[in-house]
Parts: structure tokens; sequence; C-alpha cells
């Protein structure tokens, strides 16, 4: 008989976000960006994903108008569950609404009887 016991380790890796696309980078992974002293930044190192994330990024190109970034697909509501649970519409239910001033339909009826009866 073995004795192993199996125990379930919770992974403690710490994933950063990438800058420009907003990507998860894991440890290893990435290329990282500190700008000069002289700027002033409120970051003090910009994480990217890959060389064309960072490039691009130099380049000052918005990330919400780059398709395959995070935040455009998040600005367009592409790949949410939300998507696949489209609205019902609620049926038209028609309504019929009396004309003021007119009698209804069931007394114009008897009305035309008791004149039949009449005659």
């Amino acid at each position: 008989k073995s004795t192993h016991s199996c125990t379930v380790r919770k992974s403690s890796f710490k994933s950063e976000l990438c800058t420009f696309s907003g990507f998860r980078i894991w440890p290893g992974h990435g290329i990282r960006y500190v700008p000069c002293a002289n700027m002033q930044s409120t970051k003090l190192v910009y994480p990217f994903i890959n060389h064309k994330s960072k490039s691009l990024f130099h380049q000052r190109v918005n990330p919400r108008k780059v398709h395959w970034t995070m935040f455009y697909r998040r600005m367009h509501k592409k790949g949410s569950v939300e998507e696949s649970k489209k609205r019902r519409s609620k049926r038209v239910t028609k309504v019929r609404r009396e004309i003021t001033g007119l009698t209804k339909v069931g007394s114009q009826e008897e009305a035309i009887g008791h004149r039949a009866q009449e005659h």
C-alpha cells in the first residue's frame, strides 16, 4: 500500500496587467519600461506583454481603437457572457379602445334588434 498524501497548493503567482493591452502578464514574461527620473509620471514602472504593446504605447496609440486589446473588447461588449443572454422583447398586445361619443358595439346590436322588433 502506498501512503502518498496529495496536498493541493494554491498558486501564489502575482500576475500583472499590461498597461496598453490589458492582458495578464505572468511571472517571467513581458517587458518593463521605466521612464526617466526627469519625467513626471504617475507610475514608476509600465509593464507590457510584448514589444508590440510597448511600441504602440510609445506611439501614443489609443488602446480603445485597437481591436485586439481588452480595452476595445470591453468598450464594444465583445466576448462577454451577457452577450449570449439577449433580452426578450415583450409581445405587443393590441388594446381595443373606444372612441368617445360612440356607444359600444354590443349595445348597438341590441338597439338594432329592438328596432326590428318594433317594426
